[in-house]
């Protein structure tokens, strides 16, 4: 019975993600003596993925909810590079905890959709702008227990906290608006919105390690339903400032890894991996406030924003264990 629950574990876990370079896992090696082992790694990767603005009334006849605007910030092709460290304190206890931050600004784009005819599913407004990632981050600190480890095989439960935040400047390229016919209006570079995003998501997970020779293929699943997150919109042109907060969000984690340990000889204790993360915020709605920075005049609405945002990372490191 129990080989068969491993079994059965290890064809969950495997396919679908363990451990991976942008995730903080659990490669502390055993603990054989009085000493406490801990391991580093060092990863760098390509990210591409979207965060999502959503912005909504309640001018529908029914008085429901619509879409009133949407933009869809880029994230794409950004270096990020970064370490995380790992500490087995007890024989199956590990402690681990990592940071990566974008390096580049990418090369995306940005697209805002408006609906300012009740009625009408066909947008009225629209803009395109190339935006620049200036900063971004990946933070994950987590506690992981070995509850199987049979033959090569070690299946572990995950619980942790991770918080990621990416911030973007549009440069704007044109609009297509009714006043000018929809004939393309240049925006010469302007600089439009300034956006930022925030996630903080307290999470539950399962990992599973398989060891072959000097290869060891790891995966792991993580999902949150508790996401709380933030974001702050500067409209530069119109002297506008949002800020919108949500919570009760979900959000689902999953990875690959590829680890080749060097077993003797000089590099002994040195490892390389590739891995593949996978992450996706969905919609949460939540409420806004907005702010005259001219007038000082504040405002608001419940229930009248939306965000969203997914991301996959490509990523090669290498790191020691001690």
């Amino acid at each position: 019975m129990k080989q068969t629950f491993v079994m059965l574990w290890a064809a969950v876990c495997m396919p679908l993600a363990g451990q991976a370079a942008f995730q903080a896992a659990a490669i502390a090696g055993p603990k054989d003596g009085p000493g406490i082992p801990f391991a580093g790694q060092f990863s760098m990767g390509v990210l591409n993925g979207e965060g999502k603005e959503h912005v909504y009334d309640y001018e529908n006849p029914d008085g429901s909810r619509r879409q009133l605007s949407r933009l869809d910030w880029e994230l794409k092709t950004i270096a990020m590079a970064g370490g995380s460290l790992s500490v087995r304190l007890m024989d199956r206890l590990t402690l681990n905890g990592g940071l990566w931050l974008a390096l580049s600004e990418g090369s995306g784009e940005m697209e805002d959709y408006d609906w300012l005819q009740v009625g009408n599913p066909d947008w009225t407004h629209y803009s395109l702008s190339d935006a620049d990632v200036t900063a971004g981050y990946i933070l994950d600190l987590n506690v992981a227990w070995d509850f199987v480890n049979w033959n090569d095989l070690t299946a572990r439960v995950v619980a942790g906290y991770k918080q990621d935040g990416w911030t973007w400047e549009d440069r704007g390229v044109y609009l297509l608006y009714p006043e000018y016919g929809y004939v393309p209006q240049a925006l010469n570079g302007e600089s439009m919105i300034n956006y930022e995003q925030e996630f903080r998501m307290p999470y539950l997970g399962a990992s599973a390690d398989w060891t072959w020779n000097q290869f060891t293929f790891s995966g792991y699943l993580t999902y949150s339903p508790i996401v709380a997150a933030t974001d702050w919109d500067e409209h530069v042109a119109r002297d506008l400032h949002f800020k919108e907060t949500f919570d009760g969000g979900d959000m689902l984690g999953l990875g690959v890894e590829v680890r080749y340990d060097f077993a003797e000889g000089f590099f002994k204790g040195v490892f390389l991996t590739a891995a593949l993360d996978v992450q996706q915020v969905d919609l949460i709605v939540g409420d806004m406030e907005v702010e005259n920075i001219v007038t000082g005049e504040v405002g608001g609405d419940e229930d009248v924003a939306g965000i969203e945002n997914r991301y996959t990372v490509f990523s090669a490191g290498g790191g020691f264990r001690f």
